[in-house]
């Protein structure tokens, strides 16, 4: 994904969080995550529907999801270790039926433009940028996709998942195992305009 798509579909996460006050209850993000023998688990409850990163341009058939976890880090400073996915799925599948987003997805080392339907790449970001781990095979799995309507016709997204890889350091070039799940993840379903 180029840099100026990838700051596209920042900018409209971040127009999201405007109306967050007219979205409908919000459920508790339930995460859980091992990196390399070590276990974060956490409840999030995030009233402005983005416990999860999800994001698909228009006409595209690329889905990133992005799932965030806050942990204690170097020097018990705060943390974020997220794992990014980049999924393969039909063009517009988050548009136009979310709910065929649920399904195994098989992931491998990023391909650029060879990707296959169900197939994906995946990245764990640590506290240290430069320390991140590429997923060398593995699987996500979405459970779930639930899409809810306000009031004023906003479209929030409740996915669920767990998911499994190999990894690689980028640093040091180590190799262990990441797992996790997802459970009542948010999202707002972004309009694009283009």
């Amino acid at each position: 994904m180029s840099e100026a798509r990838h700051f596209r579909m920042l900018a409209m996460a971040v127009g999201v969080g405007l109306c967050g006050a007219c979205a409908p209850d919000t459920p508790v993000t339930q995460y859980r995550l091992q990196v390399c023998g070590t276990q974060h688990e956490a409840q999030v409850t995030d009233r402005w529907w983005g416990s999860l990163y999800v994001a698909q341009l228009s006409g595209d058939n690329q889905l990133v999801v992005g799932v965030p976890l806050a942990v204690q880090g170097e020097g018990g400073h705060p943390a974020t270790l997220t794992a990014q996915f980049h999924l393969t799925t039909a063009q517009d599948q988050l548009r136009l039926d979310p709910s065929k987003l649920s399904g195994r997805y098989a992931i491998g080392p990023q391909r650029e433009g060879r990707a296959r339907l169900g197939e994906g790449a995946a990245v764990l970001f640590q506290e240290v940028p430069e320390d991140a781990l590429r997923a060398s095979h593995g699987e996500l799995v979405i459970d779930r996709v639930e899409i809810v309507r306000s009031e004023d016709d906003t479209e929030y997204g409740v996915m669920s998942g767990h998911y499994r890889f190999e990894a690689r350091s980028d640093a040091n070039q180590s190799t262990c195992a990441v797992a996790g799940s997802f459970k009542d993840g948010t999202f707002k379903l972004v309009k694009d305009s283009s």
